[in-house]
């Protein structure tokens, strides 16, 4: 599976977690320009992403849950899941303007941690 030049050892092992393709952006891109959204080479002609993911946790210190875009610098949050799945389709709609095609699918990935003492 494809993974950017220069790419961390923790994104080399993660990135078949991120977006469809495996495929991640510009990891040198500057933060005052939004990075170029990645893509799949197919056949000599470059198609957009189809899907996008989101990784989501409870904050256990203030409730509610945080919910950040894998390979996509798009963060949110929301007191209720109902609420946060309207922020993360706004937060979507709000990272692609109309001269980029946004992904048609969004995956919510939940993760839950739970510590047991003995």
């Amino acid at each position: 599976m494809p993974v950017a030049a220069g790419a961390t050892g923790y994104l080399k092992q993660h990135a078949p977690l991120g977006i469809a393709g495996g495929l991640l952006p510009c990891l040198g891109h500057s933060l005052s320009t939004r990075p170029s959204l990645p893509t799949r080479r197919v056949a000599g002609t470059l198609n957009p992403i189809k899907e996008i993911i989101f990784e989501v946790c409870e904050d256990e210190v203030d409730g509610g849950y945080n919910a950040s875009a894998l390979g996509v610098g798009i963060h949110t949050e929301g007191d209720t899941l109902e609420e946060l799945r309207v922020n993360v389709k706004e937060a979507v709609d709000c990272f692609f303007d109309e001269t980029m095609e946004a992904p048609k699918v969004i995956r919510l990935h939940f993760v839950r941690d739970e510590v047991l003492t003995r």
